[in-house]
């Protein structure tokens, strides 16, 4: 189990300090309070899950309980939500209350009545964390990552970029995004390091942040291109990348427009690395302890395997252009209730990542391209054929075209051409207020249009 592996050493939220001592008492804590009060079969608890203290004492204490994390964004869409609940029925659903440290079970806990299917539950005994992802077919899917395919990717991730007792990680992602709780909280505890929770509800205001990377002495930085972008409209980052030992940016391609402005700035490089939810999921990464290849997101990790295949599945030669594939401790069980979608991506003893790549003469890996159908909006994934299903919903809708320009700072900018019905005055706007609730925020496009059926 990833909770025998979990080494804390202090970690900072708000300025205050959280020990060892107090934080194996606070996740025993959880643990108990769902083994003496859930009454559901199900295994899995959702965690609503802010950039919070509360959030790690909650992760490990479900997993610590012997039961699936299912990770939640807070900001997610009722009509979402209303999916995942019949797709995934919780025992317990976990929202966190932002404002105390301190946790409130009864209040920040509810308990349900839902039944899982005997054999369904069998499918998640050694899983530990799922999320929502791999929606081309317009359905959302849960990926199981087992306690092993986590507890590996956390050791690959320290070992590599040199995580020691003395570190400080600092990870300026959301913690419902698995890059964000796997190399903001998972590989630092695991690896014993010290950890910083940055909130990072308002980006644009990075001000604290900077200070807080100062004042705790914060080694290893991780992000994605936009962020990076802010902080270094900060004077203080001078100071935050001489004492800095990596700092790791990930979630999308990073622009190398941004990548030698930073550079060419701080006199510091950026490390990239490579992953998707399937596979834990780090697969490979620039690192300091190897040669620095501009352009690339690095060699395979540990003893992981990173191929590049044509379309009839052989495996291509350096410097061709192919798909993306990845084998070993990192891959993913599958996706719940889902053997086609399982089968379709676990294939040939590889992960079929659904991206363009090639690999160089030395194993670096560079990024090429999509193959399936998403956008990649700032880090975030999103499927254009979910999104169109979602907006279907409104009663008021005949049509949903949806395309996407491309950004230098977020990756892809989503655009829509909504067909109402009814195209009277008004009805964009209540259109977009139906959106706000039903949908969440960063699936809604930035530049919708109307037009009459």
């Amino acid at each position: 189990m990833l909770t025998d592996h979990i080494r804390f050493n202090r970690i900072v939220f708000r300025n205050r300090v959280f020990t060892a001592g107090y934080l194996d008492n606070a996740v025993d804590a959880v643990a108990r309070y769902l083994d003496d009060h859930a009454r559901s079969n199900s295994p899995i608890v959702y965690l609503h899950a802010p950039n919070h203290i509360k959030t790690v004492i909650g992760f490990l204490g479900i997993l610590k309980s012997g039961r699936t994390c299912l990770l939640v964004d807070p900001k997610t869409g009722a009509l979402e939500y209303e999916e995942m609940l019949a797709d995934t029925p919780p025992a317990a659903i976990m929202r966190i209350d932002e404002a105390p440290i301190e946790f409130d079970f009864a209040g920040e806990i509810d308990l349900t009545d839902y039944r899982m299917e005997p054999s369904l539950v069998s499918q998640l005994g050694d899983v530990c964390l799922m999320l929502y992802t791999a929606a081309e077919d317009g359905y959302a899917k849960a990926a199981m990552l087992t306690h092993a395919n986590i507890l590996s990717n956390a050791k690959a991730m320290y070992e590599d970029i040199r995580v020691r007792e003395d570190s400080t990680t600092c990870a300026m992602l959301p913690y419902h995004h698995l890059f964000g709780i796997q190399n903001g909280l998972i590989s630092p505890v695991v690896g014993g390091g010290s950890l910083v929770i940055a909130d990072i509800s308002d980006i644009q205001n990075l001000s604290t942040i900077v200070d807080d990377l100062l004042v705790h002495n914060v080694s290893h930085i991780y992000s994605v291109p936009l962020v990076y972008y802010l902080l270094s409209k900060s004077s203080r980052m001078h100071e935050v990348c001489r004492q800095a030992f990596q700092l790791i940016t990930g979630g999308y391609k990073l622009p190398a427009s941004l990548r030698d402005r930073f550079e060419r700035k701080f006199a510091a490089q950026l490390y990239e690395g490579y992953g998707l939810t399937e596979a834990s999921p780090v697969c490979t990464s620039q690192s300091r302890s190897r040669p620095f290849a501009a352009d690339s997101m690095g060699p395979a990790l540990l003893d992981y395997q990173v191929g590049i295949f044509d379309d009839v599945g052989r495996e291509l030669p350096s410097n061709e252009k192919g798909e993306i594939c990845i084998r070993g401790g990192n891959v993913m069980k599958g996706y719940f209730n889902r053997p086609d979608a399982t089968q379709k991506v676990l294939r040939g003893g590889w992960l079929h990542s659904g991206d363009y790549g090639k690999r160089d003469n030395t194993g670096n890996i560079y990024f090429l391209g999509l193959i399936k159908k998403m956008f990649n909006v700032a880090g975030n994934k999103i499927y254009p054929e979910e999104v169109r299903r979602l907006m279907l919903h409104h009663g008021n809708v005949s049509g949903v075209e949806l395309w996407s320009d491309y950004d230098p700072l977020t990756g892809d900018r989503m655009k829509a051409k909504i067909r109402l019905k009814n195209n009277s005055n008004g009805a964009g706007e209540e259109f977009s207020r139906w959106c706000a609730g039903a949908i969440g925020p960063h699936k809604i496009p930035q530049n919708i249009s109307f037009e009459q059926e």
